[in-house]
C-alpha cells in the first residue's frame, strides 16, 4: 500500500513539473524573503520564447530577414544579445479570474485637444538602468516611471531601489517574474537605491529600510489584457509623464539598433518598458527600456504605434505630493506661473504688467524652471524666450501644463500680461 501512495506521489509531481507549473515560492511553500501566500498558479506561464542567446547565424539570418521584409530599423549585436530573451523578459501577466488581479484606482484619463504632434521628455529624465539577467522588467518599470515623476513634478532627483521591489513584495515576484509593483509604492512606499543597492537576484529584505516617497493612485488607462488607445496614452504622458506598457519582445526586439521598430509578433506580451513620448511623424512611441544604454537608441527604441502589442496594460501613478488636474482652475488676480509642469511646485500669480527675469528672480521664481502657467479668462500672457521681451516670443491666451508643447523648453526670460 505505501508503495502504491508513493508511486501516486511521484506520478502526480512528474505531472505538474511536466505542466510547467512549479515555481519557485510558489503555492503553499514558504517563501523566506516575504510574506506573500498567494500563488504564482494565478498568472499565465512565464514564456519559453528566446531560451538561447542570439548567436552569429541566427542574427546574419535576421539581417537578411529585416531587409527582405523592408522592415524599417536594423538589427546587431549588442550588450543583451549574448544573454537569453527568457531572463530578460520577466513580466507575468496574472489572470483575469484569478486571485492576483492587480486592481487599481479609478481611471481619470481624458481625451485633449491640444495635443502636440511630437513630444519627447528624454533629456528630462533619470538616466537608462540595466537589469541585467534578472527578469525584473517589471522592477524597472515601476521605479522608472515613479522617480521620473519625482523629478518631473517634485524637481527631485532621485534613485529608487527596484532590490526593494524584489526583495520586499507580498506578491512573490522575483527575477522569475513579476508585474507593476505600484501597490507596493502606495501601501508601503519607495526606498533609495543607497539603502539597498541591486543585487539582481532576490535576497532577504532589509529590516531597516525607510520609505522617503509614495505614490497616491495608479491606475491602468484602459485595462490590463488590451492594448490602449493611442489617443488616451498620449493624454496619460501628456498629463501625467511617463507610463509603464507591457510588449511582446522577441530575437528582433533583443537585437534592436535603431530605426522605428515595425514587426508585428504572435508572441504573447512578456516584458515591461516605459513610454516617454511619440512622435507622429514617424507613427512611433519613444519606448524607454532597462537593458543599458548599449541598446537600441542610448537605451530607448522608436516602436510603431500598436506594434507588437506595445500599449498593452498601460499604466499610470500619481506621485504624493503632486496632483495632476486635467481641467485647472486659473486666478482671476492673474496669470499664474509654475515652478514644475502641470502646474506643480512654487507658484506665482502676476498681474498686468511687464516682467523681466530679475522680477521673476526678486520673486522667487528663476528662469530655468518656469514650466506651466495658467491664464484665466480675459488674460493673455506674452513670453519672450530672451530678456528684455526680444527673441521668440508666444502669445498663450489657456492654460498650458507643459511649455515643451511648444519648444519653449523651460526657458523664460520676460512676460507681459494684459487684459483682453
Amino acid at each position: 500500500m505505501k508503495k502504491k501512495m508513493f508511486a501516486v506521489v511521484v506520478l502526480t509531481v512528474a505531472l505538474v513539473i511536466a505542466l510547467g507549473l512549479v515555481f519557485v515560492n510558489a503555492g503553499t511553500a514558504k517563501c523566506t524573503t516575504c510574506e506573500s501566500k498567494l500563488s504564482y498558479l494565478d498568472y499565465y506561464p512565464k514564456s519559453t520564447l528566446g531560451d538561447t542567446p542570439i548567436g552569429d547565424s541566427e542574427l546574419s539570418n535576421m539581417e537578411s530577414k529585416v531587409q527582405k521584409n523592408g522592415y524599417t530599423f536594423t538589427v546587431g549585436k549588442n550588450n543583451v544579445t549574448e544573454k537569453t530573451l527568457n531572463s530578460l523578459c520577466g513580466l507575468r501577466v496574472p489572470k483575469e479570474n484569478g486571485s492576483l488581479k492587480v486592481t487599481a484606482d479609478t481611471s481619470g484619463i481624458k481625451l485633449s485637444e491640444t495635443l502636440p504632434s511630437q513630444y519627447d521628455l528624454r533629456d528630462k529624465l533619470t538616466p537608462v538602468k540595466n537589469q541585467g539577467s534578472c527578469g525584473s522588467c517589471w522592477a524597472f518599470s515601476t521605479t522608472g516611471v515613479t522617480e521620473n515623476l519625482i523629478k518631473l513634478q517634485l524637481g527631485k532627483t532621485v534613485d529608487l531601489s527596484e532590490q526593494q521591489l524584489i526583495s520586499c513584495n507580498t506578491a512573490g515576484y522575483s527575477c522569475d517574474g513579476g508585474w507593476y509593483a505600484y501597490d507596493e509604492y502606495k501601501n508601503t512606499g519607495a526606498a533609495l537605491e543607497s539603502s539597498f543597492p541591486y543585487q539582481g537576484t532576490k535576497v532577504a529584505c532589509k529590516s531597516d529600510l525607510t520609505y522617503p516617497y509614495k505614490i497616491k493612485s495608479w491606475d491602468y488607462i484602459s485595462n490590463q489584457s488590451t492594448v490602449a488607445s493611442t489617443d488616451l496614452i498620449k493624454n496619460a504622458i501628456y498629463k501625467y509623464g511617463p507610463v509603464s506598457v507591457a510588449v511582446a519582445a522577441d530575437a528582433y526586439f533583443q537585437s534592436y539598433k535603431d530605426g522605428v521598430f515595425n514587426r508585428d509578433t504572435a508572441t504573447n506580451v512578456n516584458h515591461a518598458v516605459i513610454l516617454v513620448g511619440w512622435d507622429d511623424a514617424k507613427g512611433a512611441w519613444i519606448l524607454r527600456n532597462s537593458w543599458g544604454t548599449n541598446w537600441g537608441l542610448d537605451g530607448y527604441m522608436y516602436i510603431k504605434y500598436g506594434m507588437a502589442k506595445v500599449g498593452t496594460a498601460t499604466a499610470y501613478a500619481v506621485i504624493d505630493g503632486s496632483s495632476p488636474a486635467p481641467d485647472p482652475s486659473p486666478s482671476d488676480d492673474g496669470v499664474t506661473l509654475y515652478e514644475h509642469w502641470n502646474f506643480g511646485g512654487k507658484s506665482i500669480v502676476l498681474s498686468e504688467g511687464s516682467y523681466t527675469l530679475s522680477d521673476l528672480e526678486s520673486k522667487g521664481l528663476i528662469n530655468d524652471t518656469i514650466s506651466s502657467i495658467k491664464v484665466p479668462s480675459g488674460y493673455k500672457a506674452i513670453i519672450y524666450k530672451d530678456n528684455n521681451f526680444k527673441g521668440n516670443a508666444w502669445v498663450m491666451t489657456n492654460n498650458i501644463s507643459n511649455f515643451d508643447t511648444y519648444g519653449f523648453n523651460d526657458v523664460l526670460s520676460s512676460i507681459k500680461i494684459s487684459k483682453e
